[in-house]
């Protein structure tokens, strides 16, 4: 139902927020060597920046992942970073559900010579997909936090999937 789409898509940002509330500027920006020399804000502005394109492309029914502002800034300030995140979530409220029935197109580089740049999807399969996404990332800033000394919830960066069958086998 697409109503769990943003409904989850809005939980993830507000995780996000909660997370970034309580990390200073110098933890948040610092770089770690066994992550590839990235950091936790590297990450955040990643998974934002796909919000970005999402949110942009649904006026013009197509989006486009790889133009994507890649603002510096939301990687080392958590301030900024969290003005982002709150005009996110703001920006998928404003979304309507009745808007999620229509088809749109999709560019993202896959690292391979594309033969049609752009494909056929849908809102919700976006919306599917930015969750996918985000909480994948989302596993890493746990890892890179846990790696500095940080305390994690439990849930953060770990797959619905995944909650639902550990819950299931508990």
């Amino acid at each position: 139902m697409p109503n769990t789409f943003l409904k989850a898509n809005l939980s993830y940002l507000a995780q996000a927020t909660s997370l970034i509330e309580g990390l200073n500027d110098v933890c948040y920006a610092k770089k770690i060597e066994d992550f590839h020399g990235a950091c936790v804000g590297a990450h955040i502005r990643h998974c934002l920046d796909h919000y970005d394109s999402f949110l942009k492309g649904l006026s013009t029914g197509q989006i486009d992942y790889d133009a994507r502002p890649r603002n510096a800034a939301t990687e080392i300030n958590t301030q900024t970073a969290l003005e982002r995140l709150h005009a996110l979530q703001a920006g998928l409220k404003e979304v309507h559900l009745d808007s999620l029935k229509g088809e749109l197109l999709v560019k993202m580089d896959c690292g391979v010579e594309a033969t049609e740049p752009w494909v056929p999807s849908s809102i919700s399969r976006e919306l599917q997909f930015l969750v996918s996404h985000t909480v994948h990332h989302f596993a890493i800033v746990a890892a890179m936090l846990k790696s500095m000394g940080h305390t994690m919830p439990s849930d953060f960066g770990v797959a619905p999937s995944t909650i639902a069958h550990q819950a299931a086998a508990s």
